[in-house]
């Protein structure tokens, strides 16, 4: 049975090794065109951003990597992630500061408002994740934009929950889903402006943790265009991509 999640301890001993599951040659597309989609909310009145639950840098390399003269701030849970991401501040100078907060818990740890706030992969280990949305909002600056991630409770992976149990220890944690209707309903209610939604990948994760084969690989990204042509981007899909924008 799933047990409610301990992050700060399963992210504090995972750090590298969550890094490495997005190596796989068939998830390099799939994460390509999702921080695409994240990066797109990045303009020119783009003074300052924050990263929330920053893990190992993902986002925050994408963010040094735009070349843009803007002010980047990161918080994630695990003392270990931190300290992972305090290093890139030598490489980039617009990294200013990253802290240990848990969101869930604790008010955003910076007195200043942002143009962007970015939540990626990690409203899904948080039973109060419409609440962490509400505190994210409320650090973001007229017009301020934030995007974040959920899975989708009406996904083929969901579908294949059974098999990720079996191959995925990660599963031992419960995992909070929504689904296109809820997450409009809850941004309606709280008077914010949904300005995208929109997901990347319908296979199960499963089948892309052996995904090192170039022919395999192939083959999944092609499953993922044609499933893409017949359903949409948003049906289906594994984890929903959403851009809020404050009023």
């Amino acid at each position: 049975m799933a047990k409610e999640p301990n992050p700060r301890e399963q992210w504090n001993n995972c750090n590298f090794k969550y890094a490495y599951i997005w190596t796989k040659k068939a998830r390099i597309p799939m994460l390509k065109k999702e921080m695409n989609f994240v990066m797109k909310f990045i303009t020119s009145n783009t003074k300052k951003v924050l990263d929330v639950g920053c893990g190992t840098g993902r986002v925050l390399d994408e963010y040094c990597n735009q070349g843009k003269d803007f002010e980047i701030y990161g918080i994630d849970i695990a003392e270990k992630m931190v300290e992972i991401c305090n290093k890139k501040r030598r490489e980039c100078s617009n990294i200013k500061d990253i802290r240990v907060c848990d969101i869930s818990k604790e008010i955003v740890p910076y007195d200043i408002n942002f143009d962007m706030i970015s939540a990626i992969r990690m409203f899904k280990y948080n039973k109060n994740w419409r609440q962490i949305l509400e505190k994210l909002i409320a650090r973001c600056s007229r017009g301020g934009i934030v995007v974040f991630t959920i899975p989708n409770r009406r996904s083929i992976n969901r579908l294949a929950g059974l098999a990720n149990i079996i191959l995925r220890k990660d599963n031992n944690y419960y995992i909070y889903r929504s689904s296109y209707t809820e997450l409009k309903k809850v941004c309606d209610n709280l008077n914010y402006q949904v300005t995208e939604i929109s997901s990347f990948s319908k296979i199960p994760d499963f089948f892309y943790d052996f995904s090192e084969n170039k022919v395999f690989s192939s083959a999944i990204l092609c499953c993922e265009r044609l499933l893409e042509f017949l359903f949409g981007k948003i049906m289906f899909g594994k984890e929903l991509f959403i851009a809020v924008k404050k009023r």
